[in-house]
């Protein structure tokens, strides 16, 4: 809102002066400069929740580095002198960040997606020896261990759902990736021992990083042992569970939305089960998963009006 006011800054000030009643609320120079700075301090924020409403690609493994993101943001323009007059709301900020990213580290959920996601793996926690990577290490082995123990038979698990093409890279991610080099400092190369299980084969960075906005696609390519690629079946199981699960509640609250059209007040009586049902038809049958020939539909409603009907 702010950066849209300020593209209309001439519109919005000639306007307020030919209404002389509104001439009091009437910005300053000095106003639009203090909203200029305001932006600055709050664009992370938007961009942050652009990246977390996005429908096509997992959010839950960016919800660890998004918060690291803006805290590093709040920390550079609190040095910024120009910006010193919003140094005691920057301070709540960063405190109010701090305690809510306190909490989500110590979600095993999201922790986990973070390992999930090729680009971040356990890198993203800093350095080997602290207590971050250790945590998320050890985490990570448990669920490993706990799903080689469902694993069904064969060499391969289930492969990923054909994920939906993003419609642009984003910046702000490729900058969380960029962050893990400063984190690390082991340098840890790639395993090149055809002995090494698969967990330490993932773990050591094995198939590169992938695309930091399509993580889906890099687990498609090694879900599956095939000739090309050793693969990670039960890490892609557990990559399928956790990448699931949205970051934030925009998808529900989209679905909410959704959902009026089809329980209308015509529809009232409609059990539970039926509206799930239906709601996910809606979603599958947008979403591609189903193949659906029109065509078929219409020839077989004709099959029907034709019919005769038996006396």
């Amino acid at each position: 809102m702010i950066r849209r006011a300020r593209c209309l800054k001439e519109a919005i000030d000639e306007w307020v002066f030919r209404h002389e009643e509104f001439r009091d609320l009437g910005l300053s120079k000095e106003d639009w400069k203090r909203l200029e700075q305001l932006e600055e301090i709050l664009e992370v924020f938007t961009v942050v929740t652009n990246v977390m409403s996005r429908a096509d690609t997992p959010t839950l493994p960016y919800v660890l580095p998004m918060y690291r993101k803006m805290e590093q943001k709040l920390m550079h323009v609190k040095n910024d002198p120009v910006l010193a007059s919003f140094s005691e709301a920057i301070d709540a900020g960063i405190r109010k960040l701090d305690k809510y990213h306190q909490l989500a580290k110590s979600n095993q959920f999201y922790v986990v997606a973070t390992v999930c996601h090729p680009s971040f793996r356990l890198n993203w926690f800093g350095k080997r020896s602290s207590t971050d990577y250790q945590r998320a290490k050890i985490l990570f082995e448990h669920v490993y261990e706990s799903y080689v123990a469902t694993a069904p038979a064969g060499p391969n698990g289930t492969s990923p759902v054909k994920p939906k093409k993003s419609t642009a890279s984003d910046d702000l991610v490729q900058s969380l990736v960029d962050d893990i080099v400063s984190d690390s400092d082991d340098g840890l190369p790639m395993s090149q021992d055809r002995a090494a299980s698969k967990l330490e084969r993932y773990l050591l960075g094995e198939g590169g990083r992938g695309d930091s906005m399509k993580p889906l696609d890099w687990w498609k390519k090694h879900a599956k042992i095939t000739e090309d690629t050793r693969g990670f079946p039960i890490i892609s199981r557990i990559a399928r569970d956790f990448l699931a699960i949205p970051g934030t509640s925009v998808s529900v609250e989209r679905l909410f939305s959704s959902s009026r059209h089809l329980c209308s007040d015509l529809r009232s009586s409609m059990k539970a089960e039926t509206t799930t049902l239906a709601m996910c038809a809606k979603v599958w049958l947008k979403s591609g998963l189903f193949e659906f020939d029109s065509r078929k539909l219409i020839s077989g409603r004709k099959r029907v009006e034709e019919k005769p009907v038996s006396n």
